[in-house]
């Protein structure tokens, strides 16, 4: 499907600004450049929400999204156009850390302190003269020299940003001038031991979510037909990585444990072992695990392992059972605190007629429960990395987006 991204993106951020009070922290022109990207600020309470939305939008316009969330207060999503071979990036951000430039270490400012002073219009100056300190800008760089033209006519900040133009003044002292501005505003808290414990408890947690996640162990789920070997067997001949692929229903049907509950429920006449699977679906989400420790061993001494399917499957139930509703199970909660968070979590999905065109093991009915439910799941078990990679377009298309969800995932 082709499509105009430097056309639709204004339309979308327009639209999310609406929706869900997302707030634009740089100029944005377009067409994007390359190597540009967009950051917002959106209230965290609505981060999912947005995310929700952001993912039906791209499905509408057969694209596929990638979502980082490795850094706790960043949303990084990257949506890519297979079409045009390229992507574009968006980081929505829930709160701003502000690093004094004097070297005391760095502060965050939450939604909860912004979100009063939305409208300002030195607002958003004041935070980018911050960030230049913060990330170590140069001012002579093309983007913030045209981000400090964009402003240098604001009272206050512009007359920094004029400075900085000139080379009058250094960033350290334009970001000093703006963290004091922004004290005396109530936005930036004071510094204190307590901010200090904060900040060394967001980095503990980051450290303790990446470490929950097992790198290099790639996740693939989709109904049948998306294309789940075709991608799997095409990025293992394209990246350079050492790798194999798994078949996750291998975990639970080569247990022993396995043939014991077929010998003692039996299948009915003409079931077929994907409909026995989902009737069984809690016991064997618990054989499965017990293959897990040799899989994260594999993982661990360098080998990148693609699972076709994963524990996510495990947590619906009436997909292929055609006289019963699909549903995710009842207790789809807690028995997803025990799935184990793959390194990358690639999910295949496309338009029901393409799928339903293709193979026809999922009923209509089961499709959009399916599709919602693997979003419902993807969040809620806080998963740092995932992307949807919609494989209803052609063939190259779907491929060069996967080949781009692959190296934003860290995979060459």
């Amino acid at each position: 499907m082709a499509v105009d991204l430097d056309v639709l993106l204004p339309v979308l951020l327009e639209d999310l600004r609406q929706r869900f009070g997302l707030v634009l922290l740089r100029p944005v022109t377009f067409p994007l450049a390359v190597d540009a990207d967009v950051d917002a600020l959106v209230d965290p309470t609505r981060r999912d929400d947005l995310l929700r939305g952001l993912l039906a939008w791209a499905a509408d316009h057969g694209l596929s999204v990638t979502c980082d969330r490795t850094h706790g207060p960043k949303l990084g999503i990257t949506i890519h156009d297979g079409g045009r071979d390229r992507d574009y990036a968006l980081e929505i951000w829930s709160h701003i850390e502000v690093k004094d430039p004097a070297g005391r270490g760095a502060r965050a400012i939450p939604w909860e302190r912004l979100a009063p002073h939305r409208e300002r219009p030195d607002l958003l100056p004041l935070l980018y003269l911050g960030h230049l300190a913060t990330k170590g800008k140069d001012p002579a760089h093309p983007s913030v020299r045209a981000r400090l033209e964009h402003w240098q006519d604001v009272p206050g900040p512009g007359e920094q940003m004029a400075a900085l133009l000139a080379g009058t003044t250094t960033v350290a002292e334009a970001a000093a001038w703006a963290n004091a501005r922004l004290l005396d505003l109530g936005i930036l808290p004071p510094a204190s031991t307590a901010d200090t414990v904060a900040h060394r408890a967001r980095a503990r947690a980051r450290h303790a979510r990446r470490a929950r996640v097992a790198t290099g162990i790639v996740a693939v789920t989709g109904p049948d037909g998306a294309g789940k070997g075709t991608v799997i067997g095409h990025l293992r001949a394209t990246l350079s990585r050492r790798s194999s692929e798994v078949r996750f229903k291998n975990l639970f049907r080569h247990h022993p444990g396995y043939k014991v509950l077929v010998a003692r429920h039996g299948r009915a006449p003409g079931e077929e072992k994907n409909q026995w699977d989902e009737r069984h679906a809690r016991s064997l989400f618990a054989l499965a695990r017990h293959g897990w420790p040799l899989l994260r061993l594999r993982a661990a001494l360098g080998r990148v392992l693609w699972c076709d399917r994963y524990w996510h499957d495990l947590l619906f139930e009436g997909l292929r059972l055609r006289q019963d509703t699909p549903r995710l199970t009842p207790d789809w909660r807690r028995n997803l605190a025990r799935l184990p968070i793959p390194g990358w979590h690639l999910h295949l999905d496309a338009p029901d007629a393409v799928i339903l065109s293709r193979k026809d093991e999922l009923p209509a009915a089961a499709l959009p429960v399916y599709r919602a439910g693997m979003i419902d799941l993807m969040l809620a078990a806080d998963e740092p990395l995932f992307t949807v990679l919609n494989t209803g377009g052609s063939l190259e298309e779907t491929l060069v987006a996967a080949r781009r969800a692959a190296q934003v995932a860290g995979l060459r």
